[in-house]
Parts: C-alpha cells; sequence; structure tokens
C-alpha cells in the first residue's frame, strides 16, 4: 500500500487508479475505510479530530477488525499511510486535502507529514489559510452529505 501511495503522490495516473479501487475485502482497504469513516463521524461533533481520538473512534466503530495502536510511533506508521491515501484522493478529486481535519492535539494543527505531503501534491507548502479553507471545505461536504442522508 505504501508504494502505491508514493507513486500516486508521483502523479502517475495508474497509480491512483489502483489505489482508488483497491480490493474492498483487502486489509489495507478495510483501515482506509475504517479510519476515513472514524473521521467523518469524529467531524459531526467538532470541526477537527486529533490522531489519538481518531485511533480511538475507529477502533471503537469497528471492533472486529486490525485495531489502529493508540499512541506513539506506532500510530503515527500506520495512521500516516491511510491519511496519505485519503489525502491524495480528495486532492485529486475535489482539490482540496480532506485530512486537513486530523490535527495535533495540542495546536490544533496537521502534523508535518501533512504539510510535506501537500508540497509533494501542489508544488508548495500548505499555508495556514489553506488548511483552514480545506477544513471548512470538509466539514461543508459533509454537511451536505448527512443532510442528504437525513432526507432519504
Amino acid at each position: 500500500m505504501e508504494e502505491l501511495i508514493k507513486e500516486s503522490l508521483r502523479g502517475k495516473k495508474e497509480s491512483y487508479n489502483t489505489l482508488k479501487n483497491l480490493d474492498l475485502y483487502s486489509k489495507e482497504a478495510q483501515l482506509l475505510r475504517k479510519v476515513f469513516v472514524a473521521i467523518v463521524e469524529s467531524i459531526k461533533e467538532g470541526d477537527t479530530v486529533d490522531y489519538l481520538t481518531l485511533a480511538k473512534r475507529a477502533n471503537e466503530l469497528y471492533p472486529k477488525d486490525t485495531h489502529l495502536p493508540q499512541r506513539g510511533i506506532l500510530l503515527a506508521r500506520v495512521l500516516s499511510p491511510i491519511l496519505q491515501s485519503i489525502c491524495a484522493i480528495s486532492w485529486k478529486e475535489r482539490g482540496f486535502m480532506f485530512c486537513a481535519v486530523v490535527v495535533k492535539k495540542k495546536n490544533k494543527k496537521p502534523g508535518e507529514g501533512f504539510f510535506k505531503l501537500s508540497e509533494s501534491l501542489k508544488g508548495k507548502r500548505a499555508t495556514e489559510e489553506e488548511v483552514k479553507d480545506w477544513q471548512k471545505k470538509a466539514k461543508e461536504l459533509l454537511n451536505i452529505l448527512w443532510k442528504s442522508k437525513r432526507e432519504l
């Protein structure tokens, strides 16, 4: 999965399509889905979610799946490629980095990996204004989805 992410970040269309069309039953796809749903559920309650809260929420939502580590470097190693995938897909599909809503607890800003990824995706490091705008866009997108879901 990490190699697919790296290739998708280099702009190779076929790699992006492979990443986008991961086998839905693979462990990687399950983790990706688990984290994405946890982000969506967390954003219902606020504008951002910190890494540890995200991991806890993901584990609570899917208790039978592989658990995300609850702290430290292990959490970062598992979560980082998943968030990179989500960001790469949202950048290509929507023109913003959806994972901007995942932040450090202390300063409420995304981690350094996020900013390095923004540099490789858009050619320059994301500014604070862009991050705030992307957080707002993510919340707006989710509000539209929740509203349409309630109307069904």
